[in-house]
């Protein structure tokens, strides 16, 4: 089945940019209602068939109205190329979000580098006290051997 017309709501039609350019990429006609947010007028027209306003769903159907058509009005040449384009930058945008794993093995990383750092420093500050305590001593000195 071929899609014939597009009928929109919400706040988004507003954007008569929005609604233009998505006819030329469909290349069929986006039909603007006179109410855009049909979530809260389908609630409330439920709500008044139930209690007896409106006595049947065509009734209701006759009060829908269209605001505005928009009909596709861009060349095969620029809406190829256009969805060459959202084809490339939804290529482009995969993989840039990290998974739990993803976010957690670098957690893990960058926890064991701080602590290779905190390792690191401790023992160049232990070395660099030992040498400056047995370089001051000569008791020490004397006394300090190595075993093979």
């Amino acid at each position: 089945a071929s899609l014939k017309e597009l009928k929109v709501d919400g706040g988004g039609t507003n954007n008569s940019l929005m609604m233009q350019f998505t006819s030329d990429m469909i290349s069929v006609d986006v039909i603007k209602p006179v109410v855009m947010e049909t979530t809260a007028i389908g609630a409330a027209f439920a709500a008044g068939l139930a209690v007896g306003v409106w006595e049947s769903l065509d009734e209701i159907k006759s009060l829908w109205a269209v605001a505005r058509t928009f009909n596709p009005s861009m060349s095969e040449e620029d809406r190829s190329k256009n969805w060459k384009g959202w084809k490339k930058a939804v290529e482009r945008s995969l993989g840039w979000v990290e998974s739990e794993e993803q976010i957690k093995t670098r957690a893990a990383k960058r926890a064991r580098d701080r602590n290779v750092t905190i390792l690191t420093t401790a023992i160049a500050c232990l070395a660099t006290f030992v040498c400056g305590v047995y370089s001051q001593k000569p008791s020490i000195q004397r006394n300090f051997t190595l075993s093979p």
